[in-house]
């Protein structure tokens, strides 16, 4: 654990101390083998989430282990070592985060994935503990045989209450209860809000339950707004339209506020609040400027007056960003080639300027966690090429610690920097992206190396600036690794995002493979030896790719990809978001031209199949029709497929096997 003073405004912080270090480390860095590296990248996070507590002496650190566990810890900043808290195996209970609720007792949130009788269900539950991980206690409406519908979650956090030790301000899932043949009832149902006690799960009705509200917003303990979300007709399936309505000061009567349909269009046509700035008395939301997300204020006085907070020209607002047990908005985050922040809050943004440039190696700066007087903050600082390393920063002695590395195992490994790029489709456009070499690679020296084109998930969703595990990997044995933020990816406004990259799949895969074409014209990959490897939609978009244009790769890896858009939509049926996946993915010709499984003749090249059997997003069954279709007209096809894993295959030695055998197999394809 390091320490450093601040002196001034940090001119010298790191100057002869982790800098030296930082320099020693990448004149040392090794270089592994490919069975080797698959199991360093392979490995999750040991460091998957972190949190600060009330008094800012203590961290809570959710660990990730070998296969599916995950471990709670907590460390005292000043002594260091870690207490284990408590654990999950993920076999099926995941947990995902914990955080404190007061000075010595945390709250977590674990997940899982059940059969049931309409197939796999997920469930989340809360739960609360003490340091020392008994006084165990279940949050939220306690299950019962009585129960007249399936109880898959039970709420959701929507305040800390600060100075107000142990208590919640609780969104409560309310499901009613019944005894058959009696007139025994409880007919509470929906979405409610509470003052939760979490030592002992006793509640206070802050808002009666109402089954029409999807989401509550509050201002301090005073629920101020409330999201209202559309059923389809008289039926239960959901839509994406919403209407808010919001409460002034005092007053218990709820006032429309704004309504969206985000079915009309990529974005947010009308105003979707996500803050309150108790100050101002104001709700913080998006809407959009020119076709693309903004950040603006809207007052809660009834006057609607309407404030532009923040624009970008080139792409999306993409989130706010939040700060302190209060978790107010300081600032909006976006990304252009970058990941960039604009502070609205004055210390922060001196802070993270100052920060910046003492440390150069590590740009990307985030505020984590704070202690409830903020004297204390916890920060993750990150590159590129580095996955990040976790800080306290102590005010009022201007002192920055080290406390963790976010992946220890990779200290002192060779890796790679990422390059923005952007090359020009075949209409002209010019499609932005990320060139990962080999380390210690530069642009110029480039040339004819082994390549893979790695389109991202989603669709709806792009590549950022920054670390990643499996372009490192694929570097790290020698592949020069393109990302493409292909037509289709968020973050660029309404024209780029098109239709989504299903109902608009011609495009985004030409703009794919233009970026194979860009490799191969550039003199970086040697045109012989280029694959393509995807997961989710860039599995769907490493299949498709071949089928749009053959001869572009030698070989594809899919990891638990959409083969079919028609599967897709089916296997939503019978869940209440069946009708938002049909229009998401459409209706039409598409459907069949653009599916993998409806053209296995176009389909030319050695494929390997990735797939957990509990993949909720995309059933590991598109991968089994894929794989027999394939077969059958005697293509060259493998699938893998790992039990009792969802759709991030969320095991470090899972993942471990299946880098190795991507990197086996691409070897024996692109001899």
């Amino acid at each position: 654990m390091k320490s450093f003073k601040f002196l001034g405004i940090l001119i010298i912080f790191l100057s002869a101390g982790v800098f030296a270090e930082q320099v020693e480390a990448q004149e040392t860095a090794r270089r592994l083998d490919a069975k080797t590296a698959a199991g360093y990248f392979g490995k999750r996070p040991e460091v998957q989430q972190i949190s600060l507590s009330s008094d800012g002496k203590k961290v809570s650190i959710l660990a990730g282990g070998q296969y599916t566990e995950t471990v709670v810890y907590w460390s005292d900043i000043d002594d260091g070592g870690l207490n284990r808290v408590i654990s999950a195996d993920g076999q099926p209970n995941q947990l995902r985060w914990c955080d404190f609720v007061a000075n010595d007792r945390l709250i977590c949130k674990y997940d899982a994935i059940v059969e049931s009788n309409t197939g796999l269900l997920p469930f989340s539950r809360l739960i609360s503990t003490s340091l020392n991980g008994d006084d165990m206690v279940s949050l939220g409406q306690k299950g019962s045989f009585r129960d007249s519908s399936v109880r898959q979650f039970v709420g959701s956090i929507i305040g800390w209450m600060p100075g107000d030790e142990n208590n919640i301000l609780f969104a409560q899932e309310f499901i009613p209860e019944t005894v058959q043949s009696t007139r025994i009832r409880n007919n509470k149902e929906g979405l409610g809000v509470v003052i939760l006690d979490t030592t002992n799960n006793k509640t206070k009705t802050v808002v009666q339950p109402d089954e029409e509200v999807s989401r509550y917003i509050a201002d301090g303990t005073n629920i101020r707004i409330k999201a209202v979300r559309d059923n389809e007709g008289d039926s239960q399936q959901l839509s994406n339209r919403y209407a808010y309505y919001f409460r002034k000061r005092g007053s218990k009567s709820w006032e429309w506020l704004s309504s969206i349909n985000i079915d009309t269009q990529r974005g947010v046509p009308g105003f979707s609040p996500v803050a309150i700035d108790s100050k101002s008395d104001r709700a913080f939301g998006f809407a959009q400027v020119n076709g693309k997300d903004a950040l603006f204020a809207v007052s809660l006085d009834g006057n609607h007056s309407k404030e532009l907070l923040f624009a970008h020209p080139e792409v999306d607002v993409d989130s706010t960003v939040r700060f302190g047990q209060d978790g107010r908005v300081v600032g909006v985050r976006y990304i252009t080639d970058k990941t960039r922040i604009s502070y609205f809050d004055p210390y922060l943004k001196k802070l993270s300027g100052q920060l910046s440039r003492a440390i150069p190696e590590l740009p990307i700066i985030e505020f984590i966690d704070a202690s409830d007087d903020e004297n204390t903050l916890l920060i993750l600082a990150s590159s590129d090429s580095d996955p990040g390393r976790y800080f306290v920063f102590i005010k009022d002695k201007k002192e920055l610690r080290e406390i963790s590395l976010k992946r220890p195992i990779l200290e002192n490994v060779a890796l790679s920097s990422v390059l923005p790029i952007e090359y020009a489709a075949r209409d002209g456009v010019k499609i932005p992206g990320y060139l990962t070499l080999p380390p210690g690679m530069n642009r110029e020296d480039a040339r004819d190396l082994p390549a893979i084109v790695m389109p991202h998930g989603g669709p709806a969703s792009r590549d950022t600036w920054g670390f990643d595990w499996l372009a490192q990997f694929f570097a790290h044995i020698g592949y020069a690794v393109l990302q493409p933020n292909f037509r289709g990816s968020s973050g660029y406004g309404d024209d780029w995002f098109q239709r989504n990259g299903f109902q608009s799949w011609r495009t985004a895969i030409s703009d794919v493979n233009d970026g194979a074409r860009w490799l191969q014209e550039t003199g970086v990959a040697d045109a012989k030896r280029m694959a393509i490897v995807g997961w989710s939609y860039g599995g769907y978009a490493a299949l498709q790719s071949d089928i749009l244009e053959d001869s572009l790769y030698k070989a594809a890896v899919a990891i638990a990809p959409v083969t079919d858009m028609n599967d897709l939509v089916e296997e939503s049926r019978g869940f209440t978001n069946f009708s938002i996946v049909r229009r998401y993915v459409g209706r039409g010709p598409h459907l069949t031209e653009g599916s993998p499984l409806q053209n296995i003749e176009a389909l030319n090249i050695p494929v390997l199949l990735f797939h957990g059997d509990q993949d909720l997003n995309v059933s590991h069954r598109q991968s089994q029709r894929l794989e027999s279709a394939m077969k059958l007209a005697g293509k060259d096809v493998r699938y893998v497929q790992y039990d009792g894993l969802d759709h991030q295959l969320p095991s470090s030695a899972v993942r471990a096997n299946m880098l190795l055998q991507i990197a086996n197999f691409l070897e024996d394809k692109m001899k």
